[in-house]
């Protein structure tokens, strides 16, 4: 990879930081640390509450993850191309999840000819790449897919 960088652990810690950048905020707000610690009583003491947030949570900690595993083996634009599949993962679920929610058929062809768009950009861009650049590509398709699927 030509990156100086491992994209898998630069998502991680952005995960990570999250929380010392929200209390760094509360600080600059005027916010004193017995402040700070009812915030964060208020926020995570009733795990209850929590657990319906989890998994979109977890969902999105993990988009972002692989958002940049995908980033570090694809080109920008195979990247770009293949993120557009959250849109088809996401009319799947509206019509599965949404009680009444219908899509017209002109909004259901569309979705085979992005898809069709996807493969094409990505074709183009791994012809010629060899055996390593190939494994890489498809890592990072694999990777676009899944967090297209946890988008939708």
């Amino acid at each position: 990879l030509a990156h100086a960088y491992d994209g898998g652990v630069a998502g991680l810690a952005q995960e990570v930081v999250k929380l010392p950048l929200a209390l760094a905020a509360l600080t600059l707000a005027g916010a004193s640390p017995r402040r700070q610690a009812l915030t964060l009583k208020k926020a995570f003491g009733r795990p209850r509450d929590l657990a319906p947030l989890a998994v979109p949570a977890a969902c999105f900690a993990a988009q972002n993850v692989l958002f940049y595993y995908a980033h570090a083996r694809l080109p920008a634009t195979v990247y770009l191309a293949l993120s557009q599949s959250k849109t088809l993962f996401t009319a799947i679920f509206s019509v599965a999840l949404l009680p009444g929610k219908r899509l017209s058929r002109g909004q259901w062809a569309a979705q085979p000819l992005l898809m069709l768009g996807c493969v094409l950009v990505l074709l183009r861009s791994v012809a010629g790449g060899g055996a390593d650049g190939a494994a890489a590509a498809a890592a990072g398709v694999a990777a676009c897919v899944v967090s297209g699927l946890l988008s939708g």
